[in-house]
Parts: C-alpha cells; sequence; structure tokens
C-alpha cells in the first residue's frame, strides 16, 4: 500500500486528521453506508539503530494491505531522551504516543489496510508506554552484533566534538543514569568504550522492555540480510501474521539493498581489534553479547 512521502510528515497534524473527519461527515450527511472499518493491526519495529531497519519501510510498503512507514515525523527521539531520564511522565507519554501515532492508523485504516508497520530505533526508551496504549501490537526486536554496532559508531562523529546530536542533548551517556554502573567512570571512558555502552544500554533497555511480552519476536539483524538463513525471515513473516501467497520480489530486492548502510567505514572490523579494546568491549557489553551470541563470540 503506497504512502506518499509527502505526507509523511503532515500524517499527525490536525489539518490532515480533519480529512479523515469531513470525509466520514460528507458520507453521513448524504445518507451514504458508512462500512465500518477494521482497525489495521500496528506493528513496530525498534532496534539499537544501525541496522537497516529502512527495509523494512521500504519493502513492506510495497505489499498489499500494509501502510509501513520509516520514522515518520514526529520521531519521538526527544520523548525517548526524556522519557529514559525521567523528565516526563509514563501518563504524557502515552499521550504523545496515542495522539501522534492514532492519526497514522486512522489513515491506515481509511486505506483499507490491515497492517500498519513503523520501523523506528527511536521506540527504544518506550515500550512499555506503546504496549499500554497499542496492547494488540506486534513488536519486533532487531539486534545487531554489538561489535559491528561499534565499528559503525567509530566511523561516524558520536561522542566527538563534531557530535550534533550530542551538543543538542540528544546522544545518550551514563551520565543521564545515576544507578548506572559506568555513571562515575563515564568522564574517564574513551569513544570506543562509550560506544560500546550505548549500544549495551539501548539494547537491553529493549530487552528488558519486551521480556515475557508473547506479542514480541527477538530477530538477529545479520540472519534478515543472510538468504542462506531464510528460515529467520520466515520466521518473522509467520509471526507477523503476513499472507504465505504475497510476490516476494519487493522484499527480495530490499533484502539485497538495505539503506543507510555505512558507506565507508573508516573503523576496522572487529577481528582486527587489539586485545585491549577486545578487553574493554567484553568489560561492559559483553553480558549483553552473551545473551544472543553465547559466552565465546570471539
Amino acid at each position: 500500500m503506497y504512502f506518499p512521502e509527502y505526507f509523511r510528515g503532515m500524517a499527525y497534524t490536525p489539518v490532515f486528521s480533519s480529512v479523515y473527519h469531513w470525509e466520514r461527515f460528507v458520507q453521513q450527511f448524504f445518507g451514504l453506508s458508512v462500512p465500518a472499518q477494521p482497525r489495521p493491526r500496528p506493528i513496530f519495529m525498534v532496534s539499537t539503530g544501525r541496522t537497516g531497519t529502512q527495509f523494512f519501510g521500504r519493502a513492506f510498503n510495497a505489499l498489499p494491505g500494509i501502510m509501513a512507514t520509516h520514522e515518520p515525523r514526529p520521531d519521538f527521539l526527544d520523548l525517548a531522551m526524556r522519557y529514559a531520564r525521567g523528565q516526563c511522565s509514563t501518563h504524557q507519554a502515552e499521550q504523545t504516543l496515542r495522539q501522534k501515532r492514532g492519526a497514522l492508523l486512522r489513515e491506515a485504516q481509511r486505506q483499507h489496510c490491515t497492517h500498519y508497520l513503523e520501523s523506528n530505533n527511536r521506540f527504544f526508551a518506550l515500550l512499555a508506554p506503546l504496549r499500554r496504549v497499542f496492547p494488540e501490537a506486534l513488536l519486533v526486536h532487531v539486534v545487531r552484533d554489538g561489535r559491528e554496532y561499534v565499528r559503525s559508531g567509530m566511523s561516524r562523529p558520536w561522542y566527538t566534538e563534531q557530535d550534533q546530536e550530542l551538543r543538542r542533548g540528544r546522544r545518550l551517556r551514563a551520565l543521564d543514569f545515576p544507578d548506572d554502573p559506568w555513571h562515575q567512570a563515564w568522564n574517564t571512558l574513551s569513544r570506543f568504550e562509550k560506544i560500546c555502552w550505548r549500544w549495551q544500554k539501548k539494547d537491553n533497555l529493549i530487552a528488558r522492555a519486551l521480556d515475557e511480552d508473547p506479542l514480541a519476536i527477538t530477530i538477529r539483524f545479520e540472519t534478515l540480510f543472510d538468504h542462506s538463513q531464510e528460515a529467520s525471515f520466515r520466521r518473522l513473516w509467520d509471526f507477523l501474521g503476513l499472507p504465505p501467497n504475497v510476490d516476494p520480489a519487493p522484499l527480495e530486492a530490499a533484502r539485497s539493498a538495505p539503506a543507510n548502510a555505512t558507506a565507508q567505514y573508516t573503523f576496522p572490523a572487529w577481528p582486527e581489534w587489539p586485545a585491549e579494546q577486545k578487553r574493554q568491549f567484553d568489560r561492559i557489553a559483553g553480558p549483553q553479547m552473551q545473551r544472543y551470541w553465547g559466552g565465546n563470540y570471539w
């Protein structure tokens, strides 16, 4: 189901919402039948970032019956940061999520979609209020190898003087969490160590929120784009309840070219890391890595 890019930033505004209500008014005023449309089932895909989730917005949007978006505005990064830091109440977070994403669900309903899918790594700290607002939603946690995440982050200006997100207060720090084990040592950590911390912190927030959630699934990023591991992709497909007879061509094309991939790495792959950096990674992110890769991930 095609969702025009032009409407991406309008979908949550009162103006756009009034289009839906105006259409309903005209139908009712002239006595036209207004068939009840079932509410599309929401699907929210969340990750630490750097997981190619633009793929989902692009590929699933080409399938019939699905309105798919990738980080539509507002993308909730500011809300997630305030909520993670305890600067926003659960009630406030729920109100914002209900208002801003309710409009998109109504638009999906108007388009006769059966599913609304959103890939958005900004949900990393908002899964508890998101679950309360949308109790029927399916939640997909896409996990990327922490070592690859660190390599990608080190190839970007994260935690440097050029990091605009850090200057704006939109980059996580252990200083934001008084109970975090790395709170006191934060200013002594190297940039490499800070990115190790960032991966494990965001992933841990997601994993804890989805622990024992029957409507959630965890998928390793690498298996989604590895054509030799079709069972993992089929597992995701079955979990989402998508029809088995859909033409897979759009998905296959998107899987072959993940969007927003790091164009050029300036930091070596993890097998080339010196022993000291491997020890630093183990010390900070090791427990989170073991959750998915077991004890011997090197």
